[in-house]
């Protein structure tokens, strides 16, 4: 009976030793990030066309700075009134929609909310000129016209 006692006492000592015998514990944690895409979009100071009148088109500029983490960003730029200048006393607006470029020429209709900047790389206040361009027609009332340009920035 001895003897069964201590075979059975090293046979439960052996069976302690076993891996997966042991008592254990775990837990684990998920760890997550995001890789932001923001972007931000900054208007220069307001402006008066230059020389508005029937026979020469107002013309003036501003600039447009853009600071972006995306790879992929687009800048649209649309007009309140649809893209014309709305003359706010006598309650109209100009015959032609307002013109806006990123150069002096080959003006767009803010009419059609073009897409005006296209981007491929982060950047940090890219300041970028934009242009405006204002045909008068015969037609038009005299007075004071003004139009808010709202510039949208998107990071794809």
């Amino acid at each position: 009976m001895k003897r069964m006692f201590i075979m059975g006492a090293l046979a439960l000592i052996v069976l302690l030793a076993l891996p997966g015998a042991a008592m254990a514990a775990e837990d684990s944690v998920v760890v997550s990030g995001n890789i932001g895409l923001d972007i931000e979009v900054t208007a220069g100071a307001d402006f008066d066309l230059s020389a508005m009148s029937r026979t020469t088109a107002g013309t003036g500029s501003t600039t447009v700075k853009v600071t972006t983490s995306s790879d992929d960003w687009d800048i649209v730029a649309s007009g309140s009134n649809g893209g014309f200048m709305y003359n706010d006393v006598d309650l109209v607006t100009l015959s032609n929609p307002i013109g806006i470029s990123l150069t002096q020429g080959s003006y767009i209709s803010l009419a059609t909310g073009p897409t005006l900047i296209e981007g491929a790389a982060p950047c940090v206040n890219s300041e970028t000129t934009v242009y405006f361009e204002q045909i008068v027609d015969a037609a038009d009332v005299n007075g004071d016209y003004d139009i808010t340009v709202t510039f949208i920035g998107t990071a794809v």
